[in-house]
C-alpha cells in the first residue's frame, strides 16, 4: 500500500466529492484528492508553524525592560498587553528587537506587569 505523496503546498480549498464523480484511486485519482489536499496542508502547517514565548516583566518606562529569549534572530513578532488597568497612563508602547533579547518600552508612567509574547516560526529563524 502506497502513501499519498505530499508537496507541502497550501490548497485554497478542499475538493467536495460530487455524486457523479468516478471513484478513481491511485496517485492523482479523484478519490485521493481530498486526502492529498489535506496532507499538503498538514505538511505546510508543520513547516510554517508558529510558536510562542511568554514573559511577564514590569514596565520600566522609556528606558525599557529587557526580556531574554535566546532565539538568535530578530525574525519574530512581539505582542505586549498590560496585566492591570494602567489608568490611562500606559502611553506609547514599543519594542526594540535583538537576536537574543527584546526591550519593551512605554512612554507613560505605568510600571505594572505586562504580558510579552514573542511569536516565531522555527523554520524562519
Amino acid at each position: 500500500m502506497a502513501n499519498v505523496p505530499e508537496t507541502g503546498l497550501w490548497a485554497d480549498g478542499v475538493y467536495q466529492l460530487e455524486p457523479n464523480d468516478p471513484a478513481e484511486g491511485g496517485e492523482g485519482g479523484l478519490a485521493n484528492l481530498q486526502a492529498t489536499q489535506l496532507a499538503n496542508r498538514t505538511k505546510w502547517l508543520k513547516a510554517n508553524k508558529v510558536e510562542m514565548l511568554s514573559a511577564h516583566p514590569s514596565m520600566a518606562g522609556p528606558d525599557g525592560v529587557v526580556v531574554t529569549h535566546n532565539l538568535g534572530s530578530t525574525g519574530y513578532s512581539v505582542s505586549v498587553v498590560a496585566l492591570a488597568d494602567p489608568g490611562g497612563d500606559l502611553g506609547e508602547v514599543w519594542a526594540t528587537k535583538g537576536e537574543d533579547t527584546v526591550t519593551i518600552h512605554n512612554s507613560g508612567g505605568y510600571r505594572g506587569q505586562c504580558e510579552t509574547v514573542l511569536y516565531y516560526s522555527p523554520a524562519a529563524l
